[in-house]
């Protein structure tokens, strides 16, 4: 008799299997949130059985922790029948992982409490079913062991911290890191990256803060363990320091990490700064030319001037701009345009690097001699009135200057005691021509230049000659 109730104690009408699907969470709800992380398989050998109503009594032990099933939970009975297999998923076992319906037990329930993560560790995971009517445990213990840990978020390969990478045109550096969740019992997940990058600014401010609060210069996902910053990306500049940090995420979007999946922050600088010339100085300008010179900055190994006409009235019209190289920090520009404006600016060579161009800035030539000159216009020259050294009396052949221009004398005679009148040939280089004039109460001095307010004038109808 005793024997009897022994073996039919040992003889259990239920087969339980029970299986529990890395990774591991720290949390429970994550055991119940995703399908197939959970697997409990009830079956009844005995045929007879039938309508066998039963509930689960979950029990799960670790890191100074204890847990388990309320005996005052009473969710739907779980009908069992002879020959069949009752096969239950996460969702339907996810009222016995509500924390209301369970008892913590151990000095691990204080974390729990806190921040509702179970403490790190091995776990074992058991269930039974129970009978509902008698109370009576009608399966095996199925149990299923699971090592809760929180991985170690990645950690750079390259750059270094605070290094200065080399800046190229186009860029093209490249990243990397190394995963350290690939040696934990919870490598066999499926991990993507979540990359954000920030430009620091200003210059010397805490990568740290600037990671947080400035908007992202550059984001985006990847699986693979590194990067390249290519002429695809957002273009860096020069000399400029920038934030990196790194998110480690599970598909699935369990927490599995510590820090949150976070990266320490990479500060690092994209290459020596390409800075513009300074101090531009005009020089030597003339109707068609004009010279620039700069003092070059640091790394500078060629540069690039640019300039373009610009108009003197609205609506102030743009031509193209020019460009020319120069090896040196100076620039000769020659074939301007005589009385016109031109607007210029200067940037810098750093070997594939070119700096921002100057402010840009203006330089005007100079307008030639009588510009609006136009033939058979009235020609008036007024000699200003100087002080008249004594007369002397020129010969025909004879040149007179006035006013840059010369004129030859073809006739010529004496007007009171210090003046002179006649006919001259007046030269005018800029149009290449002679021009007869008759001139009157001109004064001299004794290097033949007009002094007083004698008056020159066009010959009437008079033809000119082209100089020979």
């Amino acid at each position: 008799m005793l024997l009897s109730l022994g073996l039919w104690a040992q003889q259990v009408p239920v087969m339980a299997s029970f299986v529990v699907s890395p990774p591991y969470s720290v949390y429970l709800n994550d055991y119940t949130d995703a399908p197939g992380k959970m697997n409990l398989s009830l079956y009844v050998s005995d045929l007879e059985t039938d309508n066998l109503r039963v509930r689960l009594r979950f029990t799960i032990e670790g890191n100074n922790i204890t847990i388990r099933t309320k005996p005052d939970y009473l969710p739907a009975p779980i009908l069992l029948s002879g020959g069949s297999s009752e096969v239950l998923d996460a969702q339907e076992l996810m009222g016995y992982f509500s924390t209301s319906n369970l008892l913590f037990e151990g000095e691990g329930r204080g974390q729990f409490y806190t921040n509702g993560k179970l403490p790190e560790g091995i776990y074992r995971f058991c269930v039974e079913a129970v009978e509902v009517n008698r109370g009576a445990v009608v399966s095996n213990k199925a149990c299923a062991m699971a090592w809760v840990i929180l991985n170690d978020p990645p950690i750079w390969n390259f750059p270094q911290q605070n290094e200065v990478v080399r800046a190229t045109n186009p860029q093209n550096v490249m990243f990397s890191w190394t995963p350290r969740h690939t040696g934990s019992p919870n490598a066999a997940f499926s991990v993507e990256y979540e990359v954000k990058i920030v430009e620091i600014w200003p210059e010397g401010r805490n990568a740290n803060d600037a990671i947080n609060a400035q908007a992202a210069f550059h984001t985006f996902k990847t699986s693979q363990t590194q990067f390249v910053m290519g002429p695809s990306e957002p273009s860096m500049i020069a000399g400029r320091s920038y934030a990196l940090r790194i998110k480690a995420v599970d598909s699935y979007g369990f927490d599995l990490f510590k820090n949150n999946g976070f990266s320490e922050v990479l500060r690092f600088t994209f290459g020596d700064p390409c800075n513009p010339p300074t101090d531009i100085i005009e020089s030597n300008i003339s109707q068609t030319s004009a010279e620039l010179a700069w003092t070059p900055s640091p790394r500078n190994s060629a540069f690039r001037f640019e300039y373009r006409e610009v108009g003197t009235a609205e609506p102030y019209p743009l031509s193209d701009w020019y460009t020319v190289v120069y090896n040196s920090p100076k620039a000769t520009l020659t074939t301007l345009k005589p009385g016109s404006k031109y607007e210029y600016r200067v940037s810098s060579n750093c070997q594939t690097l070119i700096s921002e161009p100057t402010v840009a800035d203006f330089f005007s030539t100079t307008s030639p001699v009588n510009p609006d000159f136009r033939c058979n216009q009235a020609f008036v020259i007024t000699v200003p009135s100087l002080t008249i050294p004594p007369i002397r009396m020129p010969t025909v052949g004879e040149y007179i200057n006035i006013n840059s221009l010369k004129m030859k004398i073809t006739e010529v005679r004496q007007e009171g005691t210090d003046a002179i009148s006649g006919i001259a040939n007046l030269e005018v280089p800029f149009v290449n021509v002679t021009i007869p004039v008759e001139f009157s109460n001109i004064k001299l001095n004794g290097s033949m230049e007009a002094l007083a307010n004698g008056q020159v004038r066009f010959i009437k109808n008079a033809v000119l000659e082209k100089i020979k």
